[in-house]
């Protein structure tokens, strides 16, 4: 690359290994870097409690679960923790962050991370 880039990347942030060789190279580049964080609709609206079978989505390993209200709560907390670490995650490195679910359209998607990031007007 000879020339400065506009880089989307987008990922779960489940496994952020490579990530940091990665940033380096296209920061190396100026490449300016933004981070598109995915997430199933189902994970934000786990409100079930009893039995559950929820299903490892790259593995198609199935858990059996028994949700009670205590363990919603924990899961909420989670989540949060977890969302919130992957936006300090992108902060620390100067990286662009925005979050979408598997649900948005692709070109959808693109077009709000442009005008988020005030790239379009």
């Amino acid at each position: 690359m000879k020339r400065r880039s506009l880089t989307f990347l987008i990922t779960d942030l489940f496994d952020t290994a490579g990530d940091e060789e990665a940033l380096a190279l296209l920061r190396y580049h100026q490449s300016e870097v933004h981070f598109i964080q995915t997430r199933d609709p189902a994970e934000l609206r786990v409100r079930e409690s009893g039995d559950l079978r929820p299903v490892e989505a790259e593995t198609g390993e199935v858990f059996d679960v028994t949700a009670n209200d205590a363990l919603l709560r924990r899961y909420e907390r989670e989540i949060d923790a977890f969302v919130a670490g992957a936006e300090a995650y992108c902060l620390r490195r100067g990286v662009g962050y925005a979050q979408v679910t598997t649900a948005t359209p692709f070109e959808e998607l693109v077009l709000r991370v442009l005008r988020d990031g005030v790239i379009l007007k």
